[in-house]
């Protein structure tokens, strides 16, 4: 009997086997692996009427289901199958690249402002342009990935990385546009700049495509109802969130003439919590954002338990990611064990006029000294003196073990180097967004902070030449992109006009560092990276300055008196002309005031097939298990260089990956997502292990420490974490 198939079509035909191992002839060419293997396994799914996309489906699930540590090749050949299900199965395919587009903007799936900039011509160039064959360099989860999170109905990879280019272009001069939008695609199709989630999934549509916002919210009905509403708005357009809570007054505090009347900050966090959960961004997830408490307020404790197992459930809100707010005065009391004063900032201002607004370093301290003693004199009621900081230090040590959280924002040393601290427009840095990484200047319902985000697979580098080059166009991107930015709100506008920041992070770091057969010891190495990323990008936003102009708190930033310049040449080792940069905004000024901010990244590095962000791999070769699927991922270079990836994150020091991300700092003008492990199965683990490590990132001139993780007895590492799906790069 002669075994028949389905077609896509519907029509059915002999069985050919010579076809099938054609497929996968082709699955694994340039792969190392032997089709002999993938062909023994057709006799266990064949079977008469079967369709041809079900075989296809069973020789990627099969390859898959060779794959492991020692031959991880498979994944690529699962990819290359995938490619061409993929291939076969767009509905569109027949069609020309420009009537894909024309297809796609009736459906509402892309902007119609692409037949504004765009004519029948330029898309059959641009579509000439694209090379689909690029997709048989991703893997099985990165095409996955891709599939089910970032394309839509009707389009594939390299169309909708083309698209993007061109949404970006729209932006560019007429004479320059088609060859920015052809290198714009190079860079995003050989996946040597990935753009961060909001992009990949709105760029196309013409919704919002910034990362991150922070909001300050003021002490008034007014201001904190207007900013639970921006939360929402923003929550619905895939924003993550960093939501600023220190100027409301504490538990206990008078409101209007009643004495007392006040509840505590965490009232306010359940509305919070709870918005961010009912606004759910269309079904697809619940809103993420970050609640931040300066460690001096007086609801701290209750701010502290607000996600332990224990305490009052109607001060708890599971939802949301607490986030500690530590000048250097605690930090001090803490390590010589001396007392440490919280107050209601409502209360120091009534009864004392202290306004803590925007004060940070010396002037904060010289007010919260003033307000420590009317404490001591019984002046103010609303206020406790613990006889020892280092017990607040544990409670937070504590917490920490059981949920992870909080993060640590180091505000003081955040705004020391802050390029924009001069600016009396604002009150300062208040906060780290939802990943810890960026921020800038906020003030309560005048700016939002907000910014675009994107990273450097370092693994797709070939060498400083080509990352000079990748860092000028991120930069350029991504400013395309804060013109693009749909506002869900004014003080989001008001903040990009004024500030214009931008996040160039990285991605892929251990796969560069196995690619080259060094590894994280080479803090020259890293180093030289950064600066290169933090210089090119500085030139291409001096080039844009000669275009557009500067931001509009340029001559009270530290690009204007040279500060920034200065700092980065002093830090350097002369490789890279710092006075040669200056002279240039001298001249022409900058159009960005913040450029690099590394997030991450742990959606999109599955994408890319790179490590994420600036961290060591957890496992160099594990399933991951998102709402994608459950899908094993490979390190990049495992086969080359196994040894690269044998020292992963959990056997690394927390005092090791501060120093390292140290390095990094130094030439990263905004923040850096740093996640701290701690493995409790070792016999050398010791609580007083965190304490060392916060206060070593303190020394070490860190501005936050995203999560702390913790291997339980007994137990293994998993990690999931949704936090970071809003703004990774």
């Amino acid at each position: 009997m002669n075994l028949q198939v389905t077609k896509r079509d519907g029509t059915k035909t002999i069985f050919d086997i010579s076809k099938i191992k054609r497929s996968i002839a082709f699955a694994c060419d340039s792969t190392g692996s032997n089709p002999l293997e993938l062909e023994s396994k057709i006799d266990s799914f064949i079977k008469n009427g079967i369709k041809t996309k079900d075989i296809q489906a069973n020789i990627i699930q099969h390859a898959v289901q060779l794959a492991s540590s020692q031959n991880p090749e498979w994944l690529k050949v699962a990819g290359n199958a995938l490619a061409m299900d993929n291939w076969n199965q767009f509905k569109l395919k027949d069609k020309s690249f420009a009537d894909v587009i024309k297809f796609n903007i009736n459906k509402k799936e892309y902007s119609n402002e692409l037949l504004q900039f765009y004519s029948k011509e330029d898309m059959d160039t641009l579509g000439d342009y694209v090379v689909y064959a690029r997709d048989l360099e991703h893997s099985y989860a990165s095409l996955t990935t891709s599939n089910k999170k970032y394309l839509g109905k009707y389009e594939l990879n390299q169309i909708a990385h083309m698209v993007n280019a061109m949404r970006f272009g729209q932006q560019s001069n007429a004479e320059s546009r088609m060859q920015f939008v052809k290198d714009t695609y190079d860079t995003l199709s050989n996946r040597e700049f990935s753009l961060a989630t909001p992009f990949m999934t709105n760029l196309r549509k013409g919704g919002n495509t910034a990362s991150c916002f922070i909001l300050a919210l003021e002490d008034d009905l007014g201001s904190i109802f207007n900013n639970v509403h921006r939360i929402a708005k923003i929550s619905k357009e895939g924003g993550g969130l960093g939501i600023f809570l220190g100027y409301l007054r504490a538990k206990g505090s008078s409101v209007g003439l009643n004495e007392n009347a006040a509840g505590s900050v965490i009232q306010w966090v359940k509305i919070i919590n709870d918005t961010l959960v009912a606004v759910n961004q269309g079904g697809k997830r619940a809103g993420a954002g970050t609640v931040a408490l300066p460690i001096w307020h007086n609801d701290i404790q209750d701010f502290l338990d607000m996600q332990t197992e224990h305490g009052d459930v109607r001060l708890k809100a599971y939802d949301v990611f607490p986030q500690i707010v530590v000048p250097d005065i605690f930090m001090e009391r803490d390590r010589q064990q001396k007392p440490w004063t919280t107050f209601c900032p409502f209360e120091v201002k009534e009864k004392l006029g202290i306004d803590v607004r925007g004060l940070y370093g010396k002037e904060f301290e010289e007010a919260y000294l003033r307000i420590e003693e009317a404490v001591a004199q019984g002046k103010l009621k609303v206020a406790r003196t613990l006889p020892n900081a280092r017990e607040l230090t544990k409670l937070i040590m504590r917490v920490s073990f059981e949920t992870g959280l909080p993060y640590w924002f180091f505000v003081d040393e955040a705004n020391r180097v802050n390029p924009n601290k001069n600016d009396k427009e604002a009150y300062g840095i208040l906060c780290g967004n939802l990943c810890q990484e960026s921020y800038s200047n906020i003030k309560p319902d005048v700016y939002g902070h907000v910014c675009n985000l994107g990273s450097i697979n370092l693994g797709n580098i070939r060498d400083f030449d080509d990352l000079a080059k990748v860092a000028r166009l991120a930069c350029r991107i991504l400013n395309q992109g804060v013109q693009m930015t749909n506002h869900p709100d004014a003080i989001t506008k008001a903040h990009n006009l004024r500030y214009r920041t931008i996040g160039i992070g990285v991605m892929g770091l251990h796969d560069y560092l196995a690619r080259e057969f060094t590894n994280f010891k080479d803090t020259a190495l890293i180093a030289d990276i950064f600066e290169c990323i933090e210089y090119n990008a500085a030139l291409e936003s001096v080039d844009i300055a000669k275009e557009l102009g500067t931001f509009e708190a340029f001559d009270v930033s530290m690009w204007k008196t040279g500060e920034m310049t200065t700092m980065f040449k002093e830090r350097g080792n002369g490789k890279y002309d710092w006075d040669y940069l200056q002279r240039l905004i001298d001249t022409y000024g900058i159009h960005n005031s913040q450029l690099t901010s590394p997030a991450p990244t742990t959606s999109t590095s599955i994408y890319q097939d790179a490590s994420a962000s600036i961290q060591p791999v957890y496992s160099a070769f594990f399933q991951e298990d998102n709402k994608n699927g459950v899908m094993k991922v490979s390190s990049r270079f495992l086969s080359d260089n196994p040894i690269g990836y044998g020292k992963t994150q959990a056997k690394f020091s927390a005092l090791e990956i501060i120093d390292v991300v140290s390095e990094m700092q130094k030439f990263t003008d905004t923040g850096i997502s740093m996640e701290l492990m701690f493995d409790q199965n070792n016999p050398d683990f010791k609580a007083k292990d965190l304490y060392d490590a916060i206060h070593y990132a303190h020394s070490k001139k860190l501005k936050s420490i995203y999560y702390i993780r913790s291997i339980k007895k007994n137990s293994s590492l998993e990690v999931q974490e949704e936090a970071c799906v809003a703004c990774s790069g």
